[in-house]
């Protein structure tokens, strides 16, 4: 019998409690997967606990649970907070981008997080981590973006009194991102 393909998921949502729509929407994703891939999760630690841990494994082959810089303690919420506001201001992203991409989920510790491993494919939940995407698409590693919907235009119908501008600065970022990635 043929080996399933691997996939690795890289989600900053944790698919344990499946007690909102994003949530869920992870774990139908790797229920789904599991059908047709050898399935990893690669998710934070966010400090879930035994149980959580236990759950999640259950719904990969293999879960890496990486250690959040974020939540490493209040002193570095305050710090990376304040950052993650700076960059949104000067970006026109949200202060999310930052903490994900630009913090948590790094081509540096996504590498270093599956060194040693191969994978057919990696699935990154929404667009944050783009630059990983790229970084392993530059590899010759295959890499997918799952995202529900068009984020710029939520962005739009959210941001009370946002400009024209940073409507139009985020809708190019979004854009940009999805480029980085195979499909």
């Amino acid at each position: 019998m043929k080996a399933k393909p691997s996939l690795l998921i890289v989600s900053h949502v944790a698919p344990w409690p499946a007690d909102s729509g994003q949530r869920q929407r992870v774990r139908y994703t790797l229920q789904t997967a599991r059908s047709l891939f050898t399935v990893t999760l690669l998710l934070l630690d966010n400090e879930l606990s035994a149980v959580a841990k236990r759950e999640i494994s259950h719904l990969a082959d293999e879960a890496i649970f990486l250690p959040s810089i974020y939540r490493r303690s209040k002193f570095h919420q305050l710090i990376y907070k304040s950052r993650a506001k700076k960059f949104a201001r000067s970006t026109s992203l949200k202060e999310s981008n930052y903490i994900i991409g630009e913090l948590e989920f790094t081509p540096e510790r996504i590498i270093e997080a599956i060194k040693g491993r191969k994978f057919d494919v990696i699935l990154f939940e929404y667009w944050h981590a783009w630059k990983a995407a790229d970084a392993l698409r530059k590899k010759g590693i295959l890499t997918a973006i799952d995202t529900h919907n068009i984020l710029w235009k939520t962005y739009e119908a959210h941001q009370q009194g946002a400009t024209m501008l940073s409507i139009e600065r985020y809708r190019n970022a979004e854009l940009k991102a999805w480029r980085a990635f195979n499909f």
